[in-house]
């Protein structure tokens, strides 16, 4: 049995010049198109790194018979209407939100028993979606009764 002898092929490879668009430079410049022949370098804006959230200036001061004002201010890029959730020793604010204005600022008020059962530590902790604040601590004493 005879092999037949393959035909020969001839192909041709053409090769495009890549000019300046797939080089890396290292450069963090982005260039424009379709402005002619030469390329036009337009630099990048760094984008802002996203800071975690801080709560700020937290305090609880009674405003009488058991009640507490609780203040504070959420320091962020955009503090305006972030949630703020607390927590601690206080049943009474276990899970409860407050959102902020357009400051950070936000305040809740409380009340507790005054014979002394009730009172503690209040924390606090709110997030801007991606990164959680640290938490911050007050706590409740009420003026006792006579």
């Amino acid at each position: 049995m005879t092999r037949a002898r393959p035909t020969p092929f001839r192909s041709r490879l053409t090769l495009e010049a890549l000019e300046w668009r797939d080089q890396p430079s290292g450069l963090e410049w982005e260039p424009l198109t379709n402005l002619g022949t030469q390329p036009v370098f337009v630099a990048l804006a760094d984008a802002p790194a996203n800071k975690a959230p801080e709560i700020v200036d937290f305090d609880a001061a009674e405003i009488g018979n058991g009640h507490f004002l609780i203040t504070g201010r959420v320091v962020d890029e955009t503090p305006g209407g972030r949630t703020v959730t607390f927590g601690g020793a206080v049943a009474q604010l276990a899970g409860k939100t407050v959102v902020t204005d357009e400051d950070g600022n936000f305040a809740i008020t409380v009340r507790i028993k005054t014979d002394g059962t009730e009172g503690g530590t209040v924390s606090a902790v709110t997030t801007d979606g991606q990164l959680m604040s640290k938490e911050v601590l007050t706590h409740l004493s009420a003026t006792p009764t006579p």
